[in-house]
């Protein structure tokens, strides 16, 4: 028997019809490049800082760089730690040292210029790993405060030695201003956000049937389209389909188990165009994620929990002059917070001997 498409009030995109095939049909804080990147540090902060205690897994040991500038590292810290400030100064880059030259004291310069007690508590990790520049960042943000601030310096190889580099501006004006410029962003967020909700009403997922019948034990073949009615590009991605299927009910409406799958795939956004349609999956088996042993009937919806729906926003930070430069022209893809269900498809599955 072929699919039925189920109806709702004559309308057969049923984006509203059975609540239970929409209980993921929620608000989900979504997160912008900025605080993946802050994830990037933390994650690879953590995994310096296991493989330097000889924490879990085996241990890597050091590059010859990195020991090298581990220990100027630390001799920076003994300097600031007893007030050498003399001291400390020399070991900085030119331009920290000529801006130095504006102040009266060089220990009011450090102090001002500087997170020392956060520097001090510091261990030697770099989010940025190389063999000519190590990029270090201090928290300044307290625990469960937003928006996290965080100062980013770094030690760097210069004429067979290192000096440390940072941009040497007033603390309390850089925190203004990183301050200032995340709520920046959050406001270009939210007018993004916005206007792709009202985009979002043009679309539409549309889920068919290639099978003319289901039979248990047989492929359940489905394929799924996402169509643009607007006037407006809108970019895309669904590569989390790999993860989380087609969403079957039985005749009570209550989910049927599929099988888990992992694996590594890559996120892929596209664009589709105005007055187009895109092919989200052009094949799919439901037999291969679902166990049939129960003919009759069942539901089939492609839930949208998979898809997501946004818009590449190239980055900017005034942090660049230490972030490497795939960071620097990675875009930002700010999703939508709401789910796209396509409609609902009414199917009989048979036995072998077609009851």
């Amino acid at each position: 028997m072929k699919a039925i498409a189920k109806q709702n009030g004559g309308c057969d995109v049923c984006l509203r019809k059975k609540s239970d095939f929409n209980h993921n049909h929620s608000m989900k804080p979504q997160m912008n490049l900025l605080g993946r990147f802050l994830a990037i540090v933390a994650i690879v902060n953590f995994v310096i800082a296991t493989v330097i205690s000889g924490g879990p897994g085996k241990p890597q040991p050091l590059t010859s760089e990195q020991r090298s500038a581990n220990a100027f590292f630390l001799r920076f810290q003994d300097m600031l730690a007893s007030e050498n400030w003399k001291g400390a100064l020399g070991m900085c880059s030119d331009r920290v040292q000529a801006h130095a030259t504006q102040w009266r004291e060089l220990g009011e310069f450090f102090h001002q210029t500087i997170p020392i007690n956060d520097l001090l508590a510091q261990s030697f990790g770099c989010w940025s790993c190389g063999t000519k520049a190590f990029g270090l960042v201090v928290n300044l943000t307290p625990p469960n405060e937003q928006p996290i601030i965080q100062w980013y310096w770094a030690i760097i190889s210069t004429n067979g030695g290192w000096v440390v580099d940072y941009p040497p501006v007033n603390m309390d004006d850089y925190v203004i201003s990183e301050k200032k410029f995340y709520k920046n962003q959050q406001t270009q967020a939210a007018s993004i956000r916005h206007d792709l909700e009202v985009q979002m009403r043009n679309l539409k997922v549309q889920l068919t049937a290639l099978s003319d019948k289901f039979v248990i034990g047989s492929p359940m073949l489905f394929k799924i389209e996402l169509i643009n009615f607007g006037k407006e590009s809108v970019d895309y991605s669904n590569f989390r389909f790999y993860f989380e299927p087609l969403k079957v009910m039985d005749a009570s409406n209550k989910d049927v188990p599929y099988r888990h799958q992992s694996g590594q795939i890559p996120n892929s956004i596209k664009t589709i165009e105005p007055n187009s349609t895109a092919v989200l999956v052009e094949k799919t088996d439901l037999s291969e994620r679902y166990t049939f042993t129960q003919p009759g009937k069942y539901y089939v919806q492609f839930s949208g929990s998979s898809l997501e729906i946004g818009k590449q926003v190239p980055h900017t930070s005034h942090n660049s002059w230490l972030l490497p430069k795939d960071l620097l022209f990675l875009p930002d893809f700010l999703k939508s917070t709401t789910q796209l269900p396509s409609n609902i498809l009414e199917i009989e599955i048979l036995t072998r001997d077609g009851k």
